[in-house]
Order: structure tokens, then sequence, then C-alpha cells
């Protein structure tokens, strides 16, 4: 979920929350305290998978509203999933319909200390589970070991994280952000007989971004990132992504980056997008993305890890903006082609099939 609703999606100037003349919008004409004043803004979002024998849909919405030097954010998000489980014919089994769903909660507040410095702490919680293949993967262990004696019990997978982002703009035209995070998540575990694997992970996370104006038209962004799991080793990420303003009308997006992991994860991947700025309140957008790697490392201690994948995705959306008003459409094809699963992953063969997805995102922004 991730990505979907939570996250500083807006800029706040010093000067939010202050009227025309010069006093804080937060009380209302009588002298009360007025909850809803300052700036605020609304987002609504909705991203759907659809495949076959796969479908996960999200959705949700977050509401944020600064008065002078404070911003207050409060998110919800759902997913939904529906799965055609098709077990591996070895080792027999019974196909099944699954559904989940996945609820999620943040709150955010930031402080502006000055200018050049701002911060943010967000809190973040969800209950169930995190993707389509922890589903799957449950599955396949019900399947297995729910019998009297075995030991075992149903999974009840949930989270939370804590994380803090510092923002300092030294010059015009440069941003330096720090982020750092503290994650637990209780998954669904893989079993041998008579116990569970680890179903407790702990992840600590950090991240240096330093985005760069390096003329009126041409803007950079550098990325570093590393995050700690338990039972892995440190995985560390460098990204690259560049914007090219060509014309008044059209600008040109690149990102590129690769992410390492011991004993033996390795990840490419890239990006180019092309913006058309049809009219001042339209904008057109084709982008497409490939990603390359080497095969998943499992933390849960036992291999359920994906194999090696490669990954194509083509699309088009369009940004409509009118007053405070934004709307966003957009529908992309993505290709996954995995690597043919070894002996010691082969009974998730099923999962990791070849699959061509369809995706639809959809977004609605309001700024009052």
């Amino acid at each position: 979920m991730s990505g979907l609703v939570w996250g500083k999606g807006h800029e706040v100037s010093g000067a939010i929350g202050i009227g025309e003349d010069g006093v804080g919008d937060e009380f209302s004409e009588d002298g009360g305290w007025n909850l809803f004043g300052g700036l605020q803004v609304l987002d609504l979002e909705y991203e759907g998978l659809f495949h076959d024998d796969i479908v996960v849909q999200r959705g949700g919405f977050r509401y944020e509203q600064a008065r002078g030097s404070w911003t207050v954010e409060l998110g919800y998000g759902y997913t939904d999933y529906s799965l055609d489980y098709e077990p591996f014919v070895a080792l027999g089994g019974v196909a099944a319909d699954l559904t989940e769903e996945t609820h999620q909660v943040g709150v955010g507040l930031g402080y502006r200390f000055s200018e050049s410095l701002e911060t943010e702490l967000s809190l973040n919680y969800y209950e169930g589970f995190a993707d389509y293949r922890s589903i799957w993967i449950a599955e396949y262990y019900r399947q297995l070991f729910s019998f009297p004696g075995s030991g075992y019990f149903e999974p009840d997978p949930s989270g939370f994280s804590v994380s803090s982002v510092w923002y300092w703009s030294p010059v015009v035209g440069t941003r330096i952000g720090l982020d750092l995070s503290y994650a637990e998540n209780t998954i669904a575990p893989g079993w041998t007989f008579g116990s569970p694997a680890n179903d407790l992970l702990v992840n600590y996370s950090g991240s240096l971004r330093w985005e760069q104006a390096i003329n009126t038209k041409l803007k950079t962004e550098l990325m570093f990132s590393m995050s700690d799991v338990t039972d892995r080793d440190v995985r560390y990420n460098l990204q690259s992504s560049w914007r090219w303003a060509v014309t008044d009308r059209l600008t040109v997006g690149a990102e590129f980056g690769g992410t390492i992991e011991d004993p033996e994860f390795e990840a490419l991947y890239g990006g180019l997008s092309l913006t058309n700025e049809v009219t001042p309140n339209l904008s057109l957008v084709i982008s497409g993305r490939i990603y390359d790697d080497t095969g998943e490392i499992e933390s849960s201690g036992f291999n359920a890890s994906a194999p090696g994948l490669e990954s194509l995705e083509v699309g088009v959306s369009a940004l409509y903006e009118v007053g405070g008003h934004a709307f966003r459409l957009g529908v992309s094809h993505y290709v996954t082609d995995y690597e043919e699963p070894d002996l010691g992953n082969e009974f998730f063969a099923n999962l990791y099939n070849d699959r061509d997805w369809w995706l639809v995102r959809a977004a609605y922004s309001y700024e009052f």
C-alpha cells in the first residue's frame, strides 16, 4: 500500500494559514476555533491490477490541513484481493477461490522551522495481507499442514511503521531530504512439521535524497537508500531521475536505478516518460518502464521466493486541472516474465506464472 495513499503530496508555503489581513484563518468570524481552517487538500486514489486469475484493487483517501507552520495529515486505505488458487499437481491439494481484504490507516504531523527547513513524523498501521503472493503461499501451507496435531494456526498478518522525514533547502533550486523509518510486520509464515518459520520481520530503513534544478529547464534527483530486514543482509538502492522541459509544453522524464543485496540479489530498472501539455488544463503522458532482477531473497525461513524476473510496463495517462481540482486517469499494460522455478520452489510454479496484466489508476485531488 505504500505510495498509494501516504506521503507528502503537496508543497506547503510559509504563508499558509495567514489571511490577507495577517490573521490566521483557523479562527471563525465570531472568534471561535475553526476545525477546517487553513489550506486543505483532499486526495482520492484508486488502483486496479487485473488478470484472469488474480485481481487486486486498492483505494484510499488522504486529507491534509496546514495552519501556519504546522501540517496535519490523515489517511485511510483499503485493498481487496481475489485469487484463483491452483495447487502444484505433484503435491496434491485442491483449487480454491481466495478473497481477502486489507485496511490501512495513517497519520502525519509536519512542522516548518523556516523557509529552508521542515520535518514530518508519520505513523502507519495495517491489518491484513500485504500482497497477493502472501495469500497464495498461506493457502499452500494451510492445505499442507492444517490437520489435527500439526500445531498449525491461521496467519493473522499486520504491521506498523514509524518514519521521520527532514527536508533542507540550503539555496534556491536545491533540496535535500533524509528519511528514517522503523517497521514491524507480522507475516504469514512458512511451515515445517510442528512449527512455523519466523513470522515477525523488523525493518530499519533510511534514504537520502538530493533534488537539484540545473537550470530553468532541467531538474534532477539522486536518491540512495538502504534497508535492513530480519534474517537478511542490508539491501542498497541507488536511483537517478531527470526531467527536461524540451519546450514550454513538452517534458521528457527519465529514471534509472539499481539494487543489490548479499548474497546474490541484483536488480536494474529504468523508465522514460513524455508529457505533453495539450492545453493549460490538460496534460497527456506516455510512459514505459523495464525491470530485471536475479530472484528474491526470502526472509521468513522457507523457500517461497520468486525466481528471476523481467518485466515491462507501458501506459498512457491524462491529467486535467481546473481551479483547485485535479483529475488523473491512466491505463497501462504490465508484462511479467519469470525464470523457471528451481527444485526448491517449484511447488509455487503456478504463482510465478508469466502473466500479462492490466493496470488502471485514477486519482482526484481538491485543494481549498
